[in-house]
């Protein structure tokens, strides 16, 4: 982590890049510092930053207004240290629009809603999946 006034290297900077023509632009800093964290994109376009070492809580990122904390989604259980529970949480997007997903040895579901997102454990898993890219059946 750190800074030391290099650009890319703050646990708070972020960038939106566009693939199209291989562009790249800062955006405003995220709200709180994150290493090791996952972003998934929303259908509604919306974009969500979970786990990373030091929060608890995920963040929301739209044009409109930028990073916003989601406080209501805060878990320890989900993306708190124990376990390292806040390392790289794997998530994907559900049929339903929902966010699923993994977080070590417990699965999850945060119900994304207009300004909002709820996150909850579904059940626990019996082994730690903390250095597992993913997992399929």
């Amino acid at each position: 982590g750190g800074g030391g006034g290099k650009t890319g290297t703050s646990q708070m900077e972020s960038a939106k890049v566009d693939y199209r023509n291989n562009s790249g632009e800062r955006v405003e800093d995220m709200k709180d510092k994150r290493w090791y964290s996952t972003m998934i994109k929303l259908p509604d376009g919306r974009v969500v930053s979970s786990g990373g070492k030091i929060s608890i809580a995920p963040e929301i990122y739209s044009e409109e207004s930028g990073w916003e904390m989601l406080p209501g989604a805060e878990s320890n259980e989900l993306f708190g240290s124990s376990e390292k529970r806040w390392f790289y949480p794997r998530q994907w997007i559900s049929p339903i629009g929902s966010v699923f997903g993994l977080s070590v040895e417990k699965v999850m579901m945060c119900l994304p809603a207009v300004f909002t997102l709820s996150c909850f454990p579904l059940f626990a898993i019996p082994h730690s999946v903390v250095s597992s890219p993913s997992f399929m059946k």
